[in-house]
């Protein structure tokens, strides 16, 4: 891209844009501070400090990983005590809860990291003291409660608690981060409960409760939940923390969607409008800013995808590696993708045919000179001062060619099996503590890193984690080209209950959808005219290389889909990326027909623009997770045609 083109700078400023935009929207930053380890069969005691002639009335607290199998449920109990005595036992029943771990059938599934209400509008008079205990181990957060005055209860860690003092204070360390809103951007979605259990796991080392049964992201491989601990341990638990890499990484697939674009179709102003209909898609902003590893492996295909079309397009200088890199960058990203999940195998199709053809121009252009070298024999002396005639321009290609192949087969292996063997080794080495916990005994670990590494890749590749939405989201793939069913990520109203209208959707443009659609239809007629009439001109070829590439990303994403199961519109963010390229690819094939600065096709584009635009707009409360009254919801829900039991009630 040349920085003065007007559409490169256009680039730069939609990256700027959807970064900042998402940035302040994608979560909190208010942190619940550390976690205290409960165990289960013992009692926490809290002094309640409550003003003279107020009553309590509201408990909230926040649960973080619960030491369970996922989907099972804890029961929590909390009683009260009248009396201030040192040595009383709180036994008057205040609530009881059930509480499922990340997912399952219960009201509360998917409360973990989430505040949630014990009990509401109790009024009790002249409690002292207040009880927590619960069936299993659990990281209990914070505790809070309120006067039926609005004032906050002040707590203390009673004597005859069964628990250390100054363990206990940790659940009471962030008693002004009580947030009671019920938007997606103070509260996890079940997914996100799912991989924070997951880096929780991983960040409290060897830290172990005994009769714990720990979890982590049986969906994916180790890597991702590594590259997330960091902004977890630098932001806290907190839905920021969680989203941020995945806005990182949507930004880098702009980023790299923009580049390719730009080198498919020849054109920057492509690239720009490559880059701008996946921006306004809707998926890239609800799957791509949500706490969990689709939008990092996203980038990361997409990024092995763009490299290794860059040493195809360029190949490789006999008097540089600068082209080699290519093939190592391509390699490295396709690592990260593979050992994240090693379904990227399907997805990463695409890569390796276009490596093939890159190694087959560098034969076809090592034919060519030799073809260019015949009947040019010098006559040379040798050493022993004979005349002999050589051809040096033949001897010089067979040379290169020969470079050149052994450079790309020598940086394919790095990049594509050393790098990923390495990430794998790497790895298990920096989530060790994690893995013992899950695979061996804690106490004495026999296993292992290879061995625990290798449990761990072959337990991911598969949806196990199976949301309270699963079911109802579920859908073929192959409904991605025409999406009528979102995919439900959060709802508010089940959450932490509301009145109002309150989903997080994962939701395709329909408008851009439509488009893409008859724009693929279209650019497949295209192609196959061109195959009858024989086309091989300039731009024939550019059109043909760039629908093979998309298709082929379009038909890899699909097949990575159904050998992962459980797809939904929340797992399309990849199948995305390529499918709105034929958009941009068909406004390129209509330009060859049309005459004058501005084209009809133009026009039509920036009509349909304008109408996408519109639809996300439209789509926001849903894209978003914010509340709207009912009777606005009914206005926004045209934006999805099916119901999935959860939107479009």
């Amino acid at each position: 891209m040349k920085l003065k083109n007007k559409f490169t700078i256009s680039f730069i400023i939609l990256l700027a844009v959807f970064f900042i935009a998402q940035l302040f929207t994608i979560g909190s930053v208010k942190n619940s501070g550390d976690s205290f380890e409960y165990a289960s069969g013992k009692t926490v005691i809290y002094n309640a400090d409550i003003k003279s002639g107020e009553k309590l009335d509201d408990l909230y607290i926040k649960v973080g990983s619960v030491y369970t199998d996922y989907g099972k449920s804890a029961s929590i109990t909390v009683k009260t005590s009248t009396s201030s005595s040192a040595t009383a036992t709180p036994s008057t029943s205040f609530a009881t809860l059930s509480l499922a771990n990340v997912f399952g059938e219960e009201s509360r599934a998917g409360a973990n990291y989430n505040w949630i209400a014990v009990a509401t509008n109790k009024a009790l008079s002249n409690v002292r003291k207040i009880s927590f205990s619960a069936t299993v181990n659990l990281e209990l957060i914070e505790l809070v409660a309120f006067t039926d005055k609005g004032n906050q209860v002040r707590f203390s860690v009673a004597d005859n608690s069964d628990f250390n003092a100054k363990s206990v204070l940790k659940s009471l360390d962030a008693q002004d981060s009580f947030v009671w809103k019920n938007s997606a951007k103070y509260n996890f979605t079940q997914e996100e409960a799912y991989s924070m259990t997951a880096v929780h796991t991983l960040l409290s080392g060897n830290k172990t409760i005994e009769g714990s049964k720990y979890n982590i992201n049986g969906d994916f491989g180790v890597l991702p939940t590594l590259l997330v601990a960091p902004f977890v341990a630098l932001f806290g638990e907190t839905t920021f923390a969680l989203r941020l890499p995945s806005l990182l990484a949507t930004t880098l697939s702009l980023l790299f969607l923009g580049l390719l674009g730009t080198a498919i179709f020849k054109d920057e102003k492509y690239g720009f409008l490559f880059a701008l209909v996946f921006a306004l898609g809707g998926i890239a902003v609800s799957v791509g800013r949500l706490g969990s590893p689709y939008a990092l492996i996203t980038a990361f295909l997409l990024g092995s995808l763009y490299f290794m079309h860059r040493f195809y397009s360029k190949g490789i200088s006999r008097r540089s590696l600068k082209g080699a890199w290519n093939i190592l960058l391509s390699g490295l990203f396709a690592s990260l993708a593979l050992v994240s999940d090693w379904t990227s195998v399907f997805a990463l199709a695409g890569v390796f045919v276009l490596f093939g053809f890159g190694l087959r121009r560098q034969r076809l252009s090592y034919k060519l000179a030799v073809k260019n070298a015949e009947g040019k024999e010098e006559k040379i002396q040798t050493a022993d001062g004979e005349e002999v005639f050589v051809n040096v321009e033949k001897l010089k290609a067979q040379k290169d060619y020969g470079y050149k192949l052994r450079v790309s087969w020598g940086f394919a292996v790095i990049g594509f099996i050393v790098f990923a063997f390495l990430l794998l080794l790497l790895s298990g080495v920096c989530a060790y503590g994690a893995l013992v916990k899950i695979y061996d005994t804690p106490t004495a670990p026999k296993l292992s890193i290879l061995t625990l590494m290798f449990k761990s890749f072959g337990d991911s590749g598969f949806a196990v984690n199976a949301t309270q939405f699963t079911a109802t989201n579920a859908i073929t793939p192959f409904a991605w080209f025409l999406p009528l069913k979102s995919a439900t990520l959060y709802n508010g109203v089940v959450q932490v209950g509301s009145s109002s209208y309150l989903s997080w959707q994962a939701l395709a443009n329909l408008v851009l959808s439509v488009v893409s659609l008859a724009s693929l239809a279209f650019a497949t007629v295209k192609i196959i005219l061109d195959f009858a009439k024989k086309r091989s001109d300039k731009n024939a070829l550019r059109l043909r290389r760039a629908y093979f590439i998309l298709l082929g990303g379009v038909v890899a994403s699909l097949l990575s889909a159904l050998v992962r199961g459980n797809a939904n519109a929340g797992t399309s963010l990849l199948f995305q990326a390529f499918y709105l390229g034929f958009i941009p690819l068909s406004l390129l094939a209509l330009k060859g027909y049309e005459k004058g600065k501005v084209s009809p096709s133009e026009m039509v584009f920036v009509a349909i623009l304008v109408l996408s635009v519109a639809t996300f707009a439209l789509s926001l409360p849903c894209l978003y997770g914010y509340a709207v009254s009912a009777q606005t919801a009914k206005i926004f829900s045209w934006t999805s045609i099916l119901t999935n039991g959860y939107f479009r009630k």
